[in-house]
């Protein structure tokens, strides 16, 4: 563990982030996030599956949101499938998520769509048609 954490700090030298993947989905990745403190944690889509009607599970993202904050680390929400689930992950104030409510993989990155950022409550007003925040339909 000590040359990963000299290897890490070479690289955060040069601007580098490190992050955490599928935090959630075993035991090591707990070890891990307390040894590299790293800039994001990715929360494994089996915590964020059905956390809306499944209270355990929001109680645990609930949970590493607030730790996450408390040591000046961002969550990222891997699998959000649904618009409840977003909801609740919005709610938490988790500030990242993938999943394919949010836009399905594709080789060239593209922007969130129209009706998605509406049901986010990231804007207020209708967008113009050629906003260049929104995908077209």
């Amino acid at each position: 563990m000590k040359n990963v954490k000299k290897v890490l700090s070479h690289y955060r030298k040069q601007g580098y982030r490190i992050a955490i993947d599928d935090a959630g989905a075993g035991y090591s990745s707990l070890q891990a996030i307390a040894e590299l403190r790293p800039d994001y944690i990715k929360i494994d889509r089996s915590i964020i599956h059905k956390v809306d009607g499944h209270s355990v599970k929001a109680i645990l993202l609930e949970t590493l949101a607030g730790f996450a904050r408390k040591i000046g680390c961002h969550l990222i929400a891997e699998g959000i499938e649904t618009q409840e689930e977003l909801q609740v992950v919005t709610k938490l104030g988790i500030p990242f998520g993938q999943g394919y409510w949010l836009g399905r993989p594709h080789p060239h990155l593209r922007p969130i769509a129209h009706e998605t950022l509406r049901t986010w409550k990231l804007v207020d007003q209708p967008l113009a048609e050629d906003d260049p925040q929104t995908c077209p339909s």
